[in-house]
């Protein structure tokens, strides 16, 4: 057998070439059944409705891109409703937060009420001046460590501490997997409220 192939040394050219017509037949072969087919395709396509969709989905995204909020995330904060006799009842607003969840959520509590919050006569009942020191997230319950301006005395005295309280607890537990909250302040753990 090798005898044969040095006899013939074309041999391996004559392979290369039948694969290279193979191949060339196989590609124009491709090309007509698509070209056959086209109408077909196209008219797949739209009976589809995807052509839509990746329209609509693209219309989205250039909107939320040019939205004063683009880069941010939707969050439900809570605010307080000053109500007769000192008391208060308490609301979620959608809010956004940039950064990590729980510390761009609190960060955004802290910021204090939205604008629709503020049209409905909202207030943080959390004292201006509370500073975020640090948040761990551990079996679904989140420690807020604030600093300790959060105890600085407000006009709503204890209600507006409670009030605080609830803000900052029911922000927390509204957010996805997390089932309760424990406030710190500077390291040193509050009493838990429900």
């Amino acid at each position: 057998m090798l005898d044969a192939m040095e006899q013939n040394p074309n041999h391996g050219d004559k392979r290369r070439h039948l694969l290279l017509y193979a191949w060339l037949i196989l590609m124009v072969f491709l090309l007509v059944l698509t070209l056959a087919l086209f109408d077909r395709i196209v008219s797949s396509v739209e009976e589809s409705g995807m052509v839509g969709l990746v329209k609509e989905y693209l219309e989205k995204q250039k909107t939320a891109e040019s939205s004063p909020h683009a880069g941010q995330s939707p969050v439900q904060l809570v605010f307080a409703i000053p109500r007769q006799g000192g008391f208060f009842s308490f609301r979620y607003y959608p809010s956004f937060y940039t950064g990590d969840l729980y510390h761009g959520t609190i960060e955004a509590l802290l910021n204090g009420p939205t604008k629709d919050a503020l049209a409905e006569g909202a207030v943080s009942c959390i004292p201006a001046d509370t500073r975020l020191i640090g948040l761990t997230v551990s079996s679904q319950i989140v420690y807020v460590d604030l600093s300790k301006d959060f105890l600085s005395s407000t006009v709503w005295e204890q209600a507006g501490y409670d009030g605080a309280l609830t803000q900052i607890t029911r922000t927390l537990k509204a957010l996805n997997g997390i089932r309760d909250a424990v406030i710190l302040i500077e390291g040193v753990p509050l009493a838990p409220i429900s």
